[in-house]
């Protein structure tokens, strides 16, 4: 009966060592982008992260995919709704963070159990909104004798006031 055994046998390449230590230390970039001076790529380059950051969002947050749309025209508009309301979350986040630097805030108490956010997201500002109820009483012909509303929690007081937006139609004098 025969047996084979088979041992590993390390050689260096000589030539192939030589050959890589001459690319260490390199960082190859491509652009197809023939205007871009190398400075600009390599910040385009460091920009993506926060690019990706936010269009990541498609899939955990809004569940886009997959898409069970069959019309390309129907999955484009989809798509493209998903964009804008990625613009609008960013504009409300730099809106938010602007005043915040502006009025020399260094964080708001967002969270449920009140830790400062110094930098809130999108989703953390309209979760101090979500929720909030106005009644309105009225009498038979439909006129308004009372409203009521519920209260607005100081997390909710505090981002309103820093956007600018009044209290009134909260329910806050």
């Amino acid at each position: 009966m025969e047996t084979w055994h088979y041992r590993a046998r390390f050689e260096e390449g000589g030539t192939a060592l030589a050959r890589e230590a001459r690319c260490d230390g390199l960082f190859p970039l491509m652009t197809n982008d023939e205007e871009l001076s190398l400075a600009e790529a390599l910040a385009k380059y460091k920009y993506q992260p926060f690019v990706e950051k936010r269009h990541e969002q498609l899939k955990s947050v809004f569940g886009v995919a997959p898409v069970w749309l069959k019309n390309v025209g129907r999955i484009e508009s989809l798509l493209w709704l998903y964009y804008v309301v990625e613009l609008v979350q960013a504009l409300l986040e730099r809106e938010v963070r602007r005043r915040m630097r502006a009025g020399r805030i260094a964080s708001l108490a967002l969270y449920l159990e009140g830790r400062p956010s110094e930098a809130p997201t999108a989703g953390v500002v309209l979760a101090v909104l979500e929720g909030h109820r106005r009644h309105r009483l009225l009498d038979g012909e439909g006129l308004e004798l009372r409203r009521f509303h519920d209260e607005l929690p100081e997390a909710a007081r505090e981002v309103l006031e820093v956007r600018g937006v009044s209290l009134a139609p909260y329910g806050v004098d």
